[in-house]
């Protein structure tokens, strides 16, 4: 989610850095972050392009992998001025880490599902947290026991189709962008 004030649902968010915080909300302090890892330049100017020539809104900043989704306006607000990121997802840090171990060009892209000032439902926490609590199935049981929820998961789903559209839409300009960058940036070979 957006940790900025700025960023709405459907942003593109490009990382310059990627940062991560381990534990849980309740161990979160300010961190040392010299454990950031930087993109890839090629990507990087790939996915700026990309979302200049789609006309995609984007932000440029930090993005910080956490281990649970911030779910709370005052976690991701916190996550926002503390550690001055843009962004929190869940996932970026285990992927930029392997991937530049393994000498990968990478760069992380988020599409924002939802605003800073915006509290998630709470069955949003849960999903994914227990062998019976997955999928539709937990959405239906929450409903059911928590119908004033409603609105807001309304609002969710309106919040994650605009996020997927964009992101859609990046990826198809990103890989015309990184195609024409990575043909410019190769030397022709003499048959």
């Amino acid at each position: 989610g957006a940790t900025k004030n700025y960023a709405r649902s459907g942003d593109i968010v490009i990382a310059a850095r990627v940062l991560d915080l381990p534990g849980s909300p309740f161990e979160w302090s300010i961190v040392d972050d010299t454990n950031s890892i930087k993109p890839d330049r090629t990507m990087l100017l790939a996915a700026r392009t990309a979302v200049e020539i789609s006309g995609l809104d984007f932000h440029h900043g930090t993005i910080v992998t956490i281990s649970k989704v911030a779910t709370t306006s005052g976690a991701k607000k916190w996550l926002g001025e503390a550690l001055n990121s843009t962004a929190a997802v869940t996932s970026a840090q285990t992927i930029a880490a392997t991937s530049s171990a393994a000498g990968i060009p990478w760069a992380v892209v988020a599409s924002v599902l939802d605003d800073r000032d915006s509290d998630s439902p709470s069955v949003v926490d849960r999903l994914g947290s227990g062998p019976s609590e997955r999928g539709m199935t937990a959405y239906i049981k929450h409903v059911f026991n928590t119908p004033q929820d409603i609105p807001a998961l309304m609002r969710l789903r309106r919040s994650s189709t605009r996020a997927s559209a964009s992101l859609a839409t990046f990826m198809t300009a990103f890989t015309q962008a990184h195609t024409a960058l990575t043909k410019v940036e190769q030397p022709e070979t003499p048959e």
